[in-house]
């Protein structure tokens, strides 16, 4: 199963995110900050990473121009998440794959995802999705989930 690496310094997201991913069977790692994220990527390399623009230390264009330097790991699908929309083209000059705008729609994650791994987009009705949660966490999620559309 793809490896997917989400660096968000807001714990809420980051964690949903995971939640979410993991939920449609993707292996999940979180980084707090680019600086975490690179230590973790250098580790063991992701297939896709989810990427925040606003981060300490290091925001999300920088570390994405990081990445493209390095031959090493410039291949690696990334989609920026951010808050306004006109940071898509600085997001494309910087070599990012897709960006999704906050607050992210569950469903637009999922495509860009599959989009950018080259599989099928899973929805939220989707029967893999709408399997039984394994933890409380899960759980709740899928209880948001199902009685509204969720936001991230």
């Amino acid at each position: 199963m793809p490896r997917i690496l989400v660096v968000d310094d807001d714990r809420n997201i980051r964690e949903t995110l995971a939640i979410h991913l993991r939920n449609v069977g993707y292996e999940v790692a979180v980084a707090a900050d680019a600086i975490e994220g690179g230590y973790d990527l250098l580790r063991e390399r992701p297939d896709l990473i989810i990427a925040d623009v606003r981060m300490p230390y290091m925001d999300g264009f920088e570390f994405l121009a990081a990445l493209r330097a390095d031959a090493s790991v410039a291949d690696i699908p990334v989609i920026i998440l951010s808050s306004q929309d006109d940071w898509q083209a600085r997001g494309r000059e910087c070599g990012a794959n897709a960006h999704l705008t906050k607050p992210i729609h569950l469903d637009g994650l999922l495509a860009a995802v599959a989009r950018e791994l080259g599989e099928r987009a899973l929805t939220s009705c989707d029967p893999s999705y709408l399997r039984q949660p394994t933890t409380p966490d899960q759980k709740f999620v899928r209880l948001v989930d199902v009685l509204t559309d969720l936001d991230l």
